[in-house]
């Protein structure tokens, strides 16, 4: 589909940045909730309601796993990691959508870029993702906000000022 109408085009853009933007945080949310974007590690909380909680061994040697039972291969719909990857999908389209209506090739690249970035990141200290992180929760809740803040700093900053005036 060619846009050359500039209008179409801006409006394009404009609506590209909002599915961008909701797509966005509703992968960081779904993906805090999961406990990573891409964990395999089923015992992250799911949006299932009969949440329960294992323990085996006392004292120092316990050993506690939290799971729902909604939260199997057969009901993918409760598992929050699937809400973080479709959105994560939806949101790499839409910034696309967004980088080849503006017309600016170091825009477009740096929209599409920082979700990608955002996503390593993630991904990083997401357990049993790519590093296998099972460190410190202030070290993940710090590489998530640099995420968030690489992200939100483009959209707010920059992105806004050339969806909204077009140039």
């Amino acid at each position: 589909m060619s846009v050359t109408n500039p209008k179409s085009r801006q409006r394009l853009a404009r609506w590209a940045a909002i599915v961008n933007d909701c797509s966005w945080w509703l992968f960081v949310i779904a993906s805090l909730i999961a406990g990573g974007v891409w964990s395999l590690n089923r015992s992250a909380v799911s949006f299932s309601s009969n949440i329960y909680l294992y323990c085996a061994g006392f004292g120092q040697e316990s050993r506690c796993e939290a799971g729902t039972s909604g939260s199997g291969p057969e009901q993918w719909f409760t598992d929050p990691a699937f809400y973080s990857l479709a959105a994560f999908v939806v949101l790499v389209c839409a910034a696309i959508a967004e980088a080849v209506s503006v017309g600016r090739f170091r825009h477009g690249i740096v929209t599409i870029a920082l979700p990608l970035i955002a996503f390593v990141l993630f991904l990083a200290v997401t357990p049993d993702g790519i590093a296998g992180y099972d460190g410190r929760p202030v070290v993940a809740m710090v590489t998530v906000f640099v995420a968030v803040v690489l992200r939100e700093t483009w959209a707010r900053r920059y992105r806004a000022v050339y969806v909204a005036d077009g140039s």
